[in-house]
């Protein structure tokens, strides 16, 4: 008998929240930041990436969005 898996749908909201802010951003950094660091190692890229993306995702605007959307994002 297997055990049915229960999903939580306030995480799954804030995933799927999470990652359609994720996406452009670093779409957007990579972008902006490609001319000066595409020839770059991959793991320089990637701690350049890293650096300008989470402090705005953290300080910036995943508090706004969850301001907005936090309701939606927990309600049951």
């Amino acid at each position: 008998m297997t055990t049915p898996i229960l999903i939580n749908k306030s995480a799954l909201r804030r995933a799927v929240l999470l990652w359609t802010t994720v996406f452009p951003l670093i779409t957007l950094v990579l972008a902006l930041t490609g001319p000066v660091i595409g020839d770059w190692p991959l793991i320089a890229r990637t701690f350049v990436l890293t650096l300008i993306v989470v402090p705005l995702l953290n300080f910036w605007i995943m508090p706004r969005l969850l301001a907005r959307f936090g309701r939606w994002v927990e309600a049951v």
